[in-house]
């Protein structure tokens, strides 16, 4: 690693004292567990001056991950188990909130993108300073994909795509986690020169278990001894010990946790209808013409079953032999293409659908990928909920047209092994009671069950790291509540269409 480089990190577009300031007044921030608060702080106030590079240290489960996802705000407001009083500001040299960037010790490499242009994403598409970033780190020829780096090199790699954002904070916590002793150093050398070339002008922010190493290249440490409490230590006192202060919760907590939860159904509705406006289109019609593929000969085949087997039912158990045969086609036809097939297609488009919505949202939240987009400013909205949503308002449409074209000749098939009737007799007597207006029905069922399904695995997967058993309970849960919302939507909307 070379010190012009550094240097020139901190020239372009760093003033020379900066980074950002963290004030603490009267702050307290814990967390629920049943009758009872957890504080990670209790009641303090505190400044931590800006252009410096501090250790975060304490015990073990005293909350030090808690703080960097505090200050990212990764913490979810609405969520019903934070509780937060007093004040808490975070603010760069004019004043206003600075650029914060976050490393967890899930990386939040995305993994549909090569090494280099996640840096280059970060670095708003230039290809010169992503090259650059990624010398600087010592990756300067990484492989490819992300799934072929070692350790040590997600590591650089994720502190290069950080500093393309320029953070005024760079907040790491635990960066070392899980590496060897040689990549373990070359970690701590990298952030050593990168002070040491940025110093004034980046606050830094470190959480480590290596703390003897940390020392030796921070300013300051910042210490949750326990109790709540939080304070600024020389960096050679001794470690601190405690524990996590515990009250009982009062007042009307109580009723914290619904009007929460409501709040954060409220939330999740609005940012889905927000990603209503699609601002890649090409990237929404790729999504879901894709998505229309994986699982179009499946309900192409299923729309055909359920036609044979609906005719096959009315034709072998007409109490009148024939006599109304036709009239017995046209309410056939009407309840296939108005009800039935539409409906039937959006429960079995949802299962598979919901599922995966669930693991890949699901999954790029436990591993800090959605984080690494706000982080970097880049919006959720725009790289996952918008392609995500109008994959299944174009996919799910298109699929119960194709349904309904394989359910026809599904009929017909079974009309002609009966009655040997031709198909041109057979498509105008099917569809004699069908109507335009069932057709602009059955799309606004279809893309009234799109949103719910892209909506609800949304809200249950987006805003916390699940593990694989929360995962799959997710996903039931997910399915339940969105099979039962596309049963109304039909139930609600079948009324009106046919009378």
């Amino acid at each position: 690693m070379s010190s012009s480089e550094l240097a020139s990190t901190s020239s372009a577009d760093a003033p020379a004292v900066g980074g950002a300031r963290i004030e603490l007044e009267d702050f307290s921030f814990g967390f629920r567990a049943g009758a009872r608060v957890r504080w990670i702080l209790w009641r303090q106030t505190l400044s931590i001056e800006p252009g410096r590079f501090y250790l975060l240290s304490g015990p073990s489960g005293v909350g030090k991950s808690t703080i960097v996802d505090l200050l990212a705000q990764e913490i979810d407001p609405y969520s019903r188990r934070w509780v937060q009083r007093g004040r808490l500001r975070c603010f760069g040299r004019d004043g206003k909130r600075p650029r914060m960037v976050a490393l967890f010790q899930r990386d939040g490499l995305w993994d549909d993108l090569s090494v280099f242009d996640n840096v280059r994403l970060a670095a708003r598409g230039d290809a010169d300073e992503a090259a650059r970033l990624l010398r600087l780190v010592g990756l300067p020829d990484p492989p490819r994909d992300v799934s072929m780096l070692s350790g040590g090199q997600r590591k650089r790699a994720a502190l290069a795509r950080a500093l393309a954002s320029r953070p005024e904070l760079l907040m790491l916590d635990e960066p070392t986690a899980g590496l060897d002793p040689p990549s373990t150093e070359l970690v701590f050398d990298t952030l050593r020169e990168l002070h040491e070339q940025m110093k004034g002008s980046m606050t830094l922010l470190l959480v480590t278990h290596e703390l003897v190493a940390a020392k030796k290249i921070c300013d300051a440490e910042i210490r949750l001894p326990g109790e709540g409490r939080i304070e600024i230590y020389d960096t050679s006192l001794p470690a601190p010990c405690g524990t996590t202060k515990i009250t009982r919760a009062t007042g009307l907590s109580i009723f914290a946790g619904p009007c929460l939860a409501v709040a954060a159904v409220a939330k999740s509705l609005f940012e889905t209808l927000v990603a209503l406006v699609p601002e890649q289109p090409l990237r929404c019609l790729g999504a879901g013409l894709l998505q229309l593929l994986d699982l179009l000969p499946f309900l192409v085949l299923a729309g055909c079953f359920i036609g044979a087997l609906s005719l096959h039912f009315v034709v072998n158990n007409d109490p009148l032999h024939g006599a109304l045969a036709s009239e017995l086609l046209k309410g056939t036809g009407k309840v296939l293409i108005a009800v039935l097939v539409p409906l039937l297609v959006s429960l079995l488009y949802a299962a598979p659908a919901v599922a995966g919505t669930v693991s890949r949202v699901g999954s790029m939240a436990r591993d800090r990928q959605l984080a690494a987009y706000r982080a970097l400013g880049r919006s959720v909205r725009r790289e996952v909920l918008t392609p995500l949503l109008w994959g299944h308002l174009i996919a799910l449409p298109l699929a119960i047209l194709c349904a309904l074209v394989g359910a026809s000749f599904g009929a017909y098939a079974a009309e002609w092994l009966a009655r040997g009737t031709t198909f041109s007799s057979f498509l105008p007597r099917f569809t004699a009671t069908v109507y335009g207006t069932d057709f602009s029905w059955g799309l606004l069922k279809a893309l009234g069950s799109a949103f719910l399904l892209s909506w609800i695995p949304w809200h249950l997967a987006n805003r916390r790291a699940l593990s694989p058993s929360e995962l799959s309970h997710a996903s039931f849960r997910a399915w339940f509540w969105t099979a039962l919302s596309i049963l109304l939507w039909n139930g609600i909307l079948m009324f009106p269409q046919l009378q």
